[in-house]
């Protein structure tokens, strides 16, 4: 009960250093949003102006308070908390800063009334050190949006890709929320903010805390000052991208919990993965699209290559095609967007001398559809090898998202992988398999959302479910 209190405390102290220091400031400028899928805090709406200033204010505030009850996965079991947040936002022109303050707690006793704070978001530990835990409270600190000239951001990462993708494609950090946030970083900067269009780099880091999974591209557009038709969008680069520690996540869990490859590898070496690649934009005015793009990469003693080409058709269609060339247990897309879950699978490629995947050619293609300047989209692509080959897996990836404005009053986003997909039953067999999904009511200033989570966990063989019904009041 003092831990509790103590907490608490900690909490609303937080909360008031967030709070005070805009409070009576007010805006007309747009808050960044997270890249993660959350109701927000109002990041599509605006604010009103300050009555009293005769000038619109630059700085920019919002605060979410968020009630409802979230379920984690402790020690295999299902543990279900009421939670308290508070989401304060705040923005500077295009600088944003976006805080999650959320306390979860149950009333337990014979009577209901002793208070109990889950410990584990607050107090450190065996596993999770103070800057783990502390940094996880800041949901973004952003500069400018992905395709500006500079970008920079720090928070949850959803969908972080290099390049072409063929290394790094679709990386997320937030496969262990709400339990763990991990606070990751990108800082994106292209040439044309100093007039100079020839070079440009892109790079993150997936845990600031534990800087283990990071890397660059660093690229050239050597035809960009010529008017030369189609061959001025010229783009050749290059990328890096390493994992100093492969069993980071593994290593908190219990060791009689892991199972597979998690129990065989015990403070493993680092990963370096690197290549090289070119893209050119064939069509790049609507109503069609098309651009084609080529990648070779090396991991240790083993390499491959694809090339591939994307687009759309009549601004609504989306597709794209790869044709891949695979070595000896090459992995196409190290790190993408469920690396979090396999890396030690990943890892049992990587070094082995024995021939686990022979090789081999490989395919990729996705379609969708995107509507409505993008408030409707739907996208699903599949990969695998041409013919049967032991040990190469199909996969097939889904997303379906409905941004709110299509249907004034609801959103909706859900996405699903299967990485061993073999059949139609596949579909519905959890095992290799990862669900997220999110709805959300908006009605006046309130949101109501349901979340719901699972995902296969190869470390323990077993199933993470998580699940929560969340309520936030944005006041701005």
């Amino acid at each position: 009960m003092h831990r509790a209190l103590q907490i608490a405390l900690g909490v609303l102290f937080l909360a008031t250093v967030a709070v005070a220091p805009v409070w009576t400031q007010s805006t007309d400028d747009e808050t960044a949003p997270d890249e993660e899928s959350t109701t927000g805090t109002g990041a599509d709406s605006d604010g009103e102006a300050d009555i009293d200033t005769a000038e619109e204010s630059p700085f920019g505030f919002g605060l979410g308070i968020g009630l409802g009850t979230q379920s984690f996965d402790e020690d295999g079991e299902t543990v279900v908390y009421q939670s308290a947040a508070l989401y304060p936002t705040f923005s500077y022109g295009k600088l944003s800063l976006g805080l999650d303050l959320t306390l979860n707690y149950t009333f337990t006793g014979g009577d209901g009334n002793d208070f109990d704070i889950r410990e584990d978001d607050w107090v450190p530990g065996e596993d999770t050190n103070f800057a783990e835990l502390y940094l996880g409270k800041i949901r973004f600190l952003q500069w400018a949006q992905v395709g500006d000239p500079l970008y920079a951001r720090l928070g949850s990462l959803d969908n972080v890709t290099l390049g072409n993708g063929f290394i790094m494609g679709g990386y997320r950090n937030t496969h262990f929320l709400p339990g763990r946030r991990i606070l990751g970083a990108r800082l994106n900067l292209d040439g044309e903010l100093f007039g100079f269009p020839y070079v440009g780099f892109e790079s993150m880091a997936a845990n600031l805390a534990a800087f283990d999974v990071y890397g660059g591209r660093f690229y050239l557009r050597p035809l960009a000052g010529t008017e030369i038709p189609v061959v001025s969008g010229l783009q050749v680069g290059s990328s890096l991208v390493t994992d100093r520690n492969p069993d980071y996540h593994v290593d908190k869990l219990d060791t009689a919990d892991r199972t597979g490859a998690a129990a065989v590898f015990d403070d493993p070496d680092g990963v370096l993965v690197w290549g090289a690649d070119v893209r050119l934009p064939i069509l790049t005015e609507p109503p069609f699209t098309l651009a084609t793009f080529s990648d070779y990469v090396r991991q240790d003693d083993t390499n491959g290559a694809m090339i591939g080409t994307g687009g759309r058709i009549v601004r609504v269609i989306t597709y794209g095609a790869q044709l891949r060339y695979i070595g000896e247990n090459f992995v196409p897309v190290y790190f993408d967007s469920a690396y979090d879950l396999y890396r030690l699978e990943k890892y049992a490629l990587y070094e082995t001398d024995t021939s686990v995947i022979e090789e081999h050619l490989g395919w990729f293609a996705s379609t969708g559809l995107s509507l409505f300047e993008d408030l409707f989209v739907f996208n699903v692509s599949m990969e695998g090898p041409f013919g049967d080959v032991e040990n190469a897996r199909n996969q097939v990836t889904g997303l379906v998202r409905l941004d709110r404005g299509l249907i004034p009053s609801l959103s909706l986003e859900a996405r699903y992988r299967e990485l061993d997909f073999n059949s139609v039953e596949d579909l519905v067999d959890p095992e290799n398999s990862s669900i997220d999904a999110r709805v959300t009511y908006y009605t006046g200033p309130a949101a109501i959302s349901l979340v719901y989570n699972l995902r296969y966990d190869p470390s323990i063989d077993d199933y993470v479910i998580t699940s929560g019904l969340q309520s936030e009041i944005t006041l701005r």
